[in-house]
């Protein structure tokens, strides 16, 4: 009795074949059977596009008074694959393995950047689950903070601080704040930043909108060329205005805290070299 339309019928491993025997009874009385044969060197996978059904109308063998349109393909179960069913996978991208199942094998597929039997081993460089950021992977989290340096733009010198507040979801668009200084010159300004930072550490940052302006200056920086080395903790970029000026790659570390004793005994704090 078929209580369900599609009707589901469970096998272990499927063999290339089924045949089945269809009865038509009315109140107790057999009034006809229909047979079919169901050959099919290849199951499909749980969630495959691509089935291929086999549709076919049945004629009665008794009274051939009775007909019956079938519609069958053989198709696995969830996470079994392979022509008959018999490959176990399961997708991860856990701490014990990143990757997909081939449709019609079930043989693993590393997601990028990860390799190995169960895509486990990373890059050099990489743990083997490295930290995490909003269930994301952070290529290189010690690009937040702060940075501190100097540039030459037209022949002047100018100090530079650049603080890093976030990575965005996937650690790979940073964005924060510029700052650029001289004393002498009475330059002070300073503007929103974001970009990407790739996972090998190289990054573009382009200014947003200015926060303050300098008066000689109408077009924002581009921070370009960067390479940031987490190891050695120090960002590598150039300076770009255009129209403006361009600078030589110059290099910005992590501020050092210096301290001295303040007047009223307690402890003064200032980022810097320290003078």
């Amino acid at each position: 009795t078929f209580d369900d339309n599609p009707y589901s019928l469970p096998f272990d491993v499927w063999k290339g074949m089924t045949r089945f025997f269809i009865s038509v009874i009315n109140n107790g009385t057999l009034l006809d059977t229909l047979t079919f044969n169901l050959i099919k060197n290849n199951t499909y996978a749980s969630g495959d596009s691509g089935i291929s059904e086999i549709s076919r109308i049945l004629q009665g063998t008794l009274t051939n008074q009775t007909s019956l349109t079938l519609i069958a393909w053989p198709i696995c179960n969830p996470d079994y694959y392979s022509g008959n069913c018999s490959v176990y996978c399961k997708v991860q991208d856990t701490c014990d393995g990143h990757y997909t199942c081939e449709v019609n094998t079930g043989n693993v597929v590393c997601s990028a950047n990860w390799a190995g039997d169960t895509c486990t081993e990373r890059p050099i460089g990489y743990s083997e689950c490295p930290m995490k950021y909003d269930d994301a992977i952070i290529p290189g989290s010690g690009f937040l903070g702060t940075w501190v340096g100097s540039f030459d733009c037209n022949s002047v010198e100018y100090s530079t601080r650049m603080d890093i507040s976030d990575l965005g979801a996937l650690g790979t668009q940073p964005k924060g704040v510029l700052k650029f200084w001289n004393t002498e010159a009475m330059v002070n300004g300073s503007q929103e930043i974001m970009g990407t930072l790739s996972m090998q550490g190289s990054f573009t940052l382009i200014g947003l909108q200015w926060i303050n302006k300098p008066d000689d200056q109408t077009v924002l920086f581009v921070l370009g060329d960067g390479k940031f080395d987490d190891a050695e903790q120090t960002i590598s970029l150039e300076f770009k205005a255009l129209g403006f000026c361009t600078s030589e790659i110059t290099t910005l570390y992590r501020p050092k805290n210096t301290t001295k004793e303040c007047q009223n005994g307690g402890v003064c704090v200032r980022n810097g070299t320290g003078e």
